[in-house]
């Protein structure tokens, strides 16, 4: 770090009264190490190394801020809100600590406080300020103003739909339901209909059957959703379909409805703006709102996002075993795990899964890609046939699932099963990339219909030019069809795309000794090697005899298994 940047950061009396040593063990150090881990992600040890510089200097309004924003990131929305107050105290001023003392006065039920802040000029941005004095007037009881509150925020440029929603939020959580509707259905506006999300579609469905029309909202799911439902969807419908009444569970009340307008900026920054920034609304929003549980599920989501994986998994494990979103958390769970380094908790999680719900095809897919994952390639081919079954039929099945399915099966040894899902993926996205070059190159290895094979790879590399293992396929199909000269520039293309593949490698050595350039050919079995090759004794007996000897061995092998 260059010394102006110490002199903006600790102030020129600091750096005046403090030598380079002390710095560098006091201040200084534990700055470094909190900006290193922010900037990892590791909000808990930023967390924890910001307090230790605060402790060299507690006024200092640059480190107060940064510290408030990783204790809410680190899932410490009380310690945050020490700190932004402690900011505040200090002559501080920023939207971060504005946010932060808004959600702890609506979690203390301080709606006249938030109002005063918002009147004083505390400002979060438009969005947020409109929104947050619309529910601290329903908090206090004046839903007129909060609806004129929110009609306000419906006037200022781009914030139309947000400010229409949390008037429809409103008055549903009034028991005004009717109203309610007009303001979904946008009857008598200019606007029409408000554009809905999952969220606010479920909400309306809720809205309707409470103020009545029952078939109106069993219609409009089915007209959203169709016949593939998630379990809460599920369980929505069939209290429909049986007559009854659903309960109106998207806002219950203020407190919940500030958290759903952190919930709504959350939503809306996500894939907009970094996702460290955006995570502050989200845990802003499951603060207020615990039983939020799209909110949990945006929090960890960001959190995979971020390589923060023991965040996510925490924040996936807090959806209740009850909650319709509990399989699609627990999926989420099982994947942190696997990007933690955890590939055996993340199969047991994922077998414990399967056993409650192994009639949902996503749970049998993510089944697959646990076992995929640690190599059980035979229990990976098992549970992509179960989600293939549960879909109707290869027919019926999304690609992506017979993709998965056929590599499973052509890895656990059954070619016949893997052709087929493959050619039935094929038929879906007959110009995708991946399936052209792994069907193409398995039916090489495989020695059957190699010009169709070879034009299915060739269309791969058209598609993909940059992808070192197309280019590893195209090469080696050239190389069985007798073309070695041509499939050379192609196998050299693939190991400069993917100089650490060992399989690639080992083919450009074979189809180097098959050019009569041997000792090329030593070098990149010998590379090959060093990288982890998946068969390093038939590789080691090239190495000593060459490949022709060593194909040799292998046909007197084949020919003595025939005879047998």
């Amino acid at each position: 770090m260059q010394r102006r940047d110490l002199r903006r950061i600790f102030g020129a009396a600091a750096m005046a009264a403090m030598g380079t040593g002390a710095l560098a063990e006091g201040l200084a150090s534990a700055y470094l190490q909190a900006r290193t881990a922010a900037y990892r992600g590791d909000y808990a040890m930023a967390a924890t190394a910001y307090a230790e510089a605060l402790r060299h200097d507690p006024g200092n309004r640059m480190l107060l801020e940064a510290t408030m924003s990783v204790q809410l990131n680190a899932g410490r929305p009380e310690r945050a809100a020490l700190t932004a107050a402690h900011f505040a105290e200090a002559g501080g001023d920023s939207q971060i600590a504005d946010m932060i003392l808004l959600v702890d006065a609506a979690q203390k039920g301080d709606w006249a406080g938030i109002l005063a802040r918002l009147e004083a000029g505390g400002s979060v941005g438009p969005l947020v300020d409109g929104l947050a004095a619309g529910w601290a007037h329903f908090g206090r009881g004046d839903v007129g103003a909060a609806l004129a509150a929110f009609d306000r925020t419906a006037a200022r440029p781009g914030l139309a739909r947000f400010g229409r929603l949390h008037r429809a939020y409103a008055l549903a959580a009034a028991g005004r339901h009717a109203e309610a509707e007009i303001a979904f259905s946008g009857e008598g506006s200019e606007a029409g209909p408000l554009r809905l999300t999952r969220r606010s579609a479920v909400a309306r469905i809720e809205n309707l059957s409470r103020a009545g029309n029952g078939s109106g909202a069993l219609a409009l799911l089915d007209r959203l959703f169709g016949k593939d439902l998630d379990p809460r969807l599920a369980r929505m419908r069939a209290v429909l379909t049986d007559g009854g009444t659903l309960a109106f569970e998207t806002v219950a009340d203020a407190r919940e409805g500030m958290g759903e307008s952190l919930f709504t900026v959350a939503s809306a920054l996500s894939g907009e703006a970094a996702d460290g920034y955006t995570l502050l609304y989200a845990r802003a929003a499951e603060h207020l709102a615990p039983d939020h549980t799209d909110a949990l599920m945006l929090s960890a989501r960001l959190l995979m996002r971020l390589e923060r994986h023991d965040l996510a998994i925490r924040a996936y494990g807090r959806v209740a075993a009850d909650d319709p979103a509990h399989p699609a958390a627990t999926i989420g769970r099982a994947r942190g795990l696997l990007a933690a380094g955890n590939a055996r908790a993340s199969v047991e999680v994922m077998d414990a899964l399967a056993e409650r719900y192994g009639a949902m095809p996503r749970v049998q897919v993510a089944l697959g890609d646990a076992r995929r994952a640690v190599g059980d390639w035979g229990g990976a081919a098992d549970a992509y046939a179960a989600a293939l079954t549960l879909h109707g039929g290869r027919d019926e099945a999304p690609w992506r699932t017979l993709y998965a399915s056929g590599v499973a099966h052509h890895r656990a040894g059954n070619w016949g099963a893997a052709r087929a899902d493959l050619r039935a993926a094929l038929a879906q996205r007959p110009e995708e990339a991946n399936i052209l070059n792994y069907l193409g190159y398995s039916m090489v290895e495989a020695g059957e219909a190699l010009p169709e094979a070879l034009a299915m790879i060739e269309r791969a590399a058209a598609a993909e030019p940059e992808d070192g293992f197309i280019a590893d396929s195209l090469g080696w199909a050239l190389f069985k069809l007798g073309r070695a000269e041509e499939a050379i520039p192609h196998l050299e293309r693939a190991a400069a795309l993917e100089a650490g593949d060992a399989t690639i490698n080992d083919h450009l050595g074979d189809v180097l000794w098959a050019v009569g350039r041997t000792r090329e050919a030593r070098f990149q079995w010998a590379r090959a090697l060093t990288l982890g090759a998946e068969d390093p004794v038939r590789i080691e007996r090239k190495l000593a005899v060459g490949l022709d000897e060593v194909m040799a061995e292998e046909a007197r092998i084949e020919q003595a298994r025939l005879s047998d």
